[in-house]
């Protein structure tokens, strides 16, 4: 049985949601428990790896991303208000979708998902006792990374909006305080 532990009832919640939506959970018999969750197998032939990475990428990618995204906008450049984070954080999920170009972002195209796979696979889900916030504290650096630069490149482009709002809102004004010459 997988024993997987998590730091409040929120996150436990929310994988608990993933887990009973995922595919394929014929064979699986899920446990809980305040703060774990339990994953038995019902079937010798089924692997409790193959079926909870899909799961666990999702709840990295759906669940603590933001969260993270969020702790680096505030914790790291001190922007407090919430609009202003909010801001900043449609900007990151914008060019993570690819939906902002010509960015200067690493050119290198490896899905973030890829590095949360990578890292679950070299851990044995089997059999053993998972927890989440030490998973995500020393397995995930480089996904980490990858996050970050697409905040610092969120806040750039932030910043050169600001920038070319005051930029137009001053050339308003002087259009409007010079007296027409004709």
């Amino acid at each position: 049985m997988l024993e997987i532990t998590f730091e409040d009832d929120y996150d436990t919640a929310a994988f608990l949601h993933l887990l009973r939506n995922a595919d394929a959970n014929r064979h699986i018999k899920i446990y809980e428990a305040p703060g774990k969750i339990g994953i038995e197998k019902t079937h010798s032939s089924v692997s409790i790896q193959a079926y909870i990475e899909p799961v666990l990428t999702r709840f990295f990618t759906e669940c603590k991303e933001d969260e993270y995204m969020l702790s680096i906008i505030e914790g790291d450049y001190y922007f407090l208000d919430r609009d202003e984070q909010q801001q900043i954080l449609q900007l990151a999920h914008s060019i993570m979708e690819g939906e902002l170009e010509g960015l200067p972002l690493n050119k290198d195209d490896t899905p973030r998902e890829h590095y949360i796979i990578q890292e679950l696979q070299t851990i044995c889900l089997e059999e053993n006792v998972f927890s989440i916030r030490s998973f995500m504290t020393f397995r995930l650096g480089r996904y980490y990374e990858r996050l970050r630069s697409y905040v610092e490149a969120a806040i750039d482009e932030y910043k050169m909006e600001q920038e070319y709002q005051t930029f137009i809102q001053s050339l308003r004004d002087y259009v409007m305080s010079k007296e027409p010459m004709l």
